[in-house]
């Protein structure tokens, strides 16, 4: 697979997670700066979970907070609550 390939892959499942664990909406990570959405682009292309990730998308899990294995959970949630 290549970067380029790996890097949508990636950047997909940000997407799929922001819209999961906001209920449906991505509409919060609007308000986010700048700065917060660059560091949750990097986290998740960092990310050595991408198979439990992908596992957890096939899941229902509308509306709940990010799993703990995600590089992004801590600021997603910090995100939602504002």
């Amino acid at each position: 697979m290549g970067f380029f390939q790996k890097t949508g892959d990636q950047l997909e499942l940000l997407e799929q997670m922001i819209e999961r664990t906001s209920g449906g909406s991505g509409l919060d990570m609007l308000t986010a700066s700048d700065q917060d959405v660059r560091s949750a682009m990097f986290a998740c292309l960092g990310c050595k979970d991408t198979g439990a990730c992908k596992k957890w998308m096939a899941e229902d899990h509308v509306g709940e907070a990010p799993p703990a294995f995600c590089p992004n959970s801590e600021r997603l949630a910090r995100l939602y609550k504002n």
